[in-house]
């Protein structure tokens, strides 16, 4: 019951996202009359013509208002200026509060009031679709795509992923079935790769939907050279602070016991969701950088095939380590060995790593 709770969560942004598609088709109606009312927090014009717009709504059934904040809302300042292009309105007359509907374009509280419903009554009997305009396609740059792969090789090396399949081999190893071995690897790093991909792809469309996709971009960028920087710290001085940047101590006897289930391909392909879940502290930091990117730079369908090539680079390493055990080409424990003396070397290739890509998004150069 717990597997599915976490699969739910990972999957739920995404319906939220296909509810709000939903709606938006519902503004779009042939029956309705659609308005796109602009306004922006702390506009004392905008708060007076609300209530006038609300008693709109409630004296024509018809009506149907779809509202967009502006002032903290990066994608909706967006949408209104691209309506305004679409209006040919000049650029010294646009301001807020502004209502869009058919082809008419009403701004300032005086217009409003004196002509909006006039325009309603007169649509009454053949309604009036939303406003639409032509929104340019986002695409990441040539050096936006070289950071994807740049921040997925750096996660790719990421201590804490590898620790835990090492992990996993160790107590699967005592049965000398090299196989069953085999199976189990590919099926939980199978479920790491669809579990990350559903998570990131729920991530950004719950950004974009709620037009946070421009704030979230800035604070990955500050939170990069802040992870960056914790990740140096380890290498240079390790658990330095009281703490490393891998996984709590508190979490690992909770990881170790879902492991320890993982005893053949099914139960490791769903323990791969929880392990999701506990490793995004420690392998987190490149990934929640790279959707913060996405957010901003792509639409979700664009998204979607950058995400499963992110993925496929974090667990590369991953799928090495089951061919070298499954052919014996290395043993668990020289791969363990190698894993600690290591440690601190991967803490600096990912803290280098992320505070160069939070510098270069500051500076606005990605």
């Amino acid at each position: 019951m717990k597997r599915r709770m976490l699969v739910s969560l990972a999957v739920f942004p995404l319906l939220v996202f296909d509810v709000a598609m939903g709606i938006a088709g519902w503004c779009e109606s042939q029956s309705n009359i659609c308005v796109y009312f602009f306004y922006g927090a702390g506009c004392l014009s905008c708060e007076g013509i609300a209530p006038y717009i609300s008693q709109l709504e409630d004296k024509y059934e018809q009506l149907i208002v779809c509202k967009f904040e502006v002032h903290g809302n990066r994608s909706n300042l967006s949408l209104l200026n691209s309506l305004f292009d679409k209006y040919g309105v000049s650029e010294d007359l646009r301001e807020i509060p502004t209502v869009f509907l058919c082809n008419k374009c009403l701004i300032g509280e005086k217009q409003i009031t004196g002509e909006l419903e006039g325009i309603i009554h007169d649509l009454l009997g053949t309604g009036c679709v939303c406003p639409s305009v032509e929104e340019p396609s986002k695409m990441l740059t040539p050096i936006s795509l070289l950071v994807v792969t740049w921040a997925a090789l750096a996660d790719s090396v990421n201590p804490c992923a590898i620790g835990v399949l090492i992990f996993l081999f160790s107590l699967l190893s005592a049965s000398k079935d090299k196989d069953r071995l085999f199976r189990v690897g590919l099926a939980y790093v199978a479920s790491i790769y669809l579990a990350y991909f559903l998570f990131g792809l729920g991530i950004i469309s719950t950004i974009q939907v709620a037009g946070l996709s421009y704030g979230f971009y800035r604070f990955v960028g500050i939170l990069a050279i802040i992870i960056g920087i914790l990740n140096v710290k380890d290498f240079l001085r390790y658990r330095s602070l009281g703490f490393a940047m891998e996984i709590p101590q508190s979490l690992k006897s909770k990881l170790n016991s879902i492991l320890t289930t993982a005893t053949n391909p099914i139960a490791a392909f769903t323990s791969g969701f929880a392990v999701c879940l506990l490793e995004l502290p420690c392998t987190g930091g490149p990934y929640f950088y790279i959707l913060g990117l996405m957010a901003e730079k792509t639409t979700r369908a664009s998204a979607t095939p950058l995400l499963l090539y992110y993925n496929l680079i974090f667990v590369l390493p991953l799928i090495l380590i089951t061919v070298i055990t499954y052919f014996g080409v290395s043993s668990i424990q020289r791969m363990t060995h190698l894993r600690y003396v290591s440690t601190r070397l991967l803490h600096l290739i990912i803290g280098t790593t992320m505070i160069a890509l939070g510098a270069l998004t500051l500076l606005g150069l990605i």
